[in-house]
């Protein structure tokens, strides 16, 4: 099947390879500076950044968060069901799409900070031979738990960040 597909409008065919498009890993390293991260909750052998990483197989809504430092990027189709799972871990980091904001499943778990990037993540396409430079989406980074200042200041690299309340 060509990549080509998957950018424009979503058939049977490429729905599922369109809930795969990577982390660009300079994106990732960014945060990973600030966070430490222990686990990549869904990722793939091609596409984990993390050493340590729940595949689709192992289902990160099955492995315990608790003492964990998750980054996770989901499939965004599947966002509601794993959101949850954000406030067993240490920390956690999710990379969602900017639209995430106004569902209901966000206002069931809503994040301790929220950074909006001061631009729009160009996401790498599943066989990595494809940068999204111009994504329709603007990207949110959710936050659960604590941060410190060093954190706070490094975060402010990345873009806005905000405090929820």
């Amino acid at each position: 099947m060509g990549l080509g597909k998957t950018i424009g409008r979503a058939t049977d065919e490429t729905k599922d390879l369109r809930q795969c498009w990577r982390t660009p890993r300079s994106f990732f390293d960014t945060l990973d500076a600030v966070f430490g991260f222990t686990v990549d909750a869904c990722a793939s052998s091609e596409n984990a950044l993390c050493d340590r990483y729940w595949s689709a197989e192992q289902d990160c809504r099955d492995q315990p968060w608790g003492g964990e430092v998750v980054f996770c990027n989901p499939p965004f189709r599947d966002a509601a069901s794993i959101l949850p799972k954000a406030r067993e871990a240490d920390a956690c980091v999710f990379l969602l799409p900017l639209t995430a904001l106004t569902t209901r499943y966000y206002g069931k778990t809503p994040a301790d900070w929220v950074c909006f990037p001061a631009y729009r993540v160009p996401f790498v396409s599943p066989d990595a031979t494809q940068w999204k430079t111009h994504p329709s989406l603007g990207t949110v980074v959710l936050i659960y738990g604590s941060l410190s200042d060093r954190q706070t200041e490094q975060l402010r690299t990345v873009g806005s960040l905000y405090r929820q309340a």
